[in-house]
């Protein structure tokens, strides 16, 4: 789990530096596809993880995943809609969106993360 953290915060900080350089177009669209890949694929893994080993907090922290695919789904929707219109996305709504999952992903892992990792240890787990 430490490793997929490492990888989304590098991709994160990856997203921000291009979009703080006023990058490519293309690149920021990749680079947010692959981020939000990277994060599905986590809390997939996470969740497989958290009920293997029972965790009791289990409900209350894939509520806490779902609900930040809904809201990033939604800025995808619009998003979609807005280049289906011949549109861009402008890119401070990109680097709003990259600022918010940066601040969520470090303060879930803070958090929410951070009691699993506990009750992992409680239980030996590694």
């Amino acid at each position: 789990m430490d490793k997929q953290h490492d990888g989304l915060l590098t991709t994160l900080n990856r997203l921000h530096e291009t979009l703080m350089s006023h990058g490519d177009q293309a690149l920021i669209d990749k680079t947010l596809s692959h981020l939000i890949d990277q994060t599905r694929v986590h809390f997939h893994d996470e969740e497989a993880f958290m009920r293997a080993h029972n965790y009791p907090d289990y409900q209350d922290h894939k509520e806490l995943h779902e609900v930040l695919l809904r809201q990033v789904e939604g800025v995808l929707e619009t998003q979609q809609v807005i280049e289906s219109h011949h549109l861009q996305q402008s890119w401070t709504e990109k680097l709003d969106l990259a600022d918010f999952l940066r601040e969520w992903l470090i303060s879930h892992i803070v958090d929410a993360d951070k009691k699993l990792g506990l009750f992992l240890q409680s239980k030996n787990v590694e």
